[in-house]
């Protein structure tokens, strides 16, 4: 059985960072866009990403990016992954040499097919946030998508409800921001740590 991967989103405190070291998490992203409740700048994100455990891969989320931009953030946090929010042709970043995940909304139940070189992640549509918005998206149609392609599913996941996601859409991996927080960009480590383990019981169980 393929390991879940989860990503925890959203991260602007020290303390919080620091819980990963007992959260069996893959990733943790740090949101490069201004208008973000949860925005961090670069110099602030990468103080912070020196801070994950070894295995956890710093992420950069970002908005509508020039790939100088991008490139940027690459170099001065050492990204080990791109999230494109809004970016119509992702070609150009696939250039900076890290892995690309390639954010799509799920509107009337489609998602647009991923571009080569890239991950696909569906979320629920909002052309203001661009994520973070704590709305499920329809996990039937997700389900299929998983069934054809690697999909990564956001939008609204909590401790409450991500093992009956995942055990529905079996998707590659998971992201969650809002859910597991006390306010946007304080996060709950008991809610990590509960997020955690309800998400992978399905697969672990069924394996």
């Amino acid at each position: 059985m393929t390991r879940l991967r989860i990503k925890v989103c959203g991260f602007t405190r020290e303390q919080d960072v620091d819980a990963l070291a007992h959260a069996d998490v893959d990733a943790a992203g740090f949101v490069l866009w201004p208008g973000s409740r949860r925005a961090v700048t670069m110099a602030r994100a990468a103080a912070l990403a020196r801070r994950l455990p070894a295995d956890v891969t710093p992420v950069g989320v970002m908005v509508r990016p020039t790939v100088d931009d991008a490139g940027r953030a690459v170099a001065v946090i050492g990204l080990g992954e791109l999230q494109l929010h809004d970016v119509d042709d992702p070609a150009p970043f696939l250039a900076l040499g890290v892995p690309l995940v390639w954010v799509a909304p799920l509107v009337d139940g489609v998602a647009p097919v991923a571009p080569p070189g890239t991950l696909l992640m569906v979320d629920a549509h909002d052309p203001a946030c661009h994520g973070g918005t704590g709305r499920t998206i329809d996990w039937t149609r997700a389900a299929a998508l998983a069934r054809v392609r690697r999909l990564l599913l956001a939008g609204g996941l909590t401790p409450e409800n991500v093992a009956a996601a995942v055990a529905q859409v079996r998707p590659f991996g998971v992201d969650v921001s809002s859910g597991i927080e006390d306010s946007p960009g304080v996060k709950s480590t008991d809610r990590i740590l509960r997020f955690v383990a309800a998400a992978r019981q399905p697969l672990s169980e069924t394996a």
